[in-house]
């Protein structure tokens, strides 16, 4: 057998899996904001990054995160910074209308 083969896979497949953990994603998304948002409370990046399966880099990490609120009409978030360790954590809240 051709080495390169044990490495296929399928297009469908690899799609079909892809939007099936876009859609836990977004599930687990709303059922933490459903939790936390207007709580006064912030959730640490590192947490994010693994929960909602989001790149490792925290440049990166911030930046997927505010696409997938960006489909959110309904919250808005604050990265707030634990000057004690340099830890970076993200608050979520209803917008303000003016």
């Amino acid at each position: 057998m051709t080495k390169w083969k044990k490495h296929l896979k399928e297009v469908s497949e690899l799609r079909e899996r892809n939007r099936e953990l876009d859609m836990e994603t977004a599930q687990r998304l709303d059922e933490m904001l459903a939790d936390i948002k207007d709580t006064g409370k912030a959730v640490s990046l590192e947490f994010l990054k693994e929960y909602l399966r989001l790149r490792p880099d925290n440049d990166d990490a911030m930046q997927e995160l505010k696409m997938k609120l960006q489909m959110k009409d309904d919250v808005t978030h604050r990265v707030i910074i634990d000057d004690t360790d340099q830890t970076v954590y993200v608050a979520f809240n209803t917008p303000t209308r003016e």
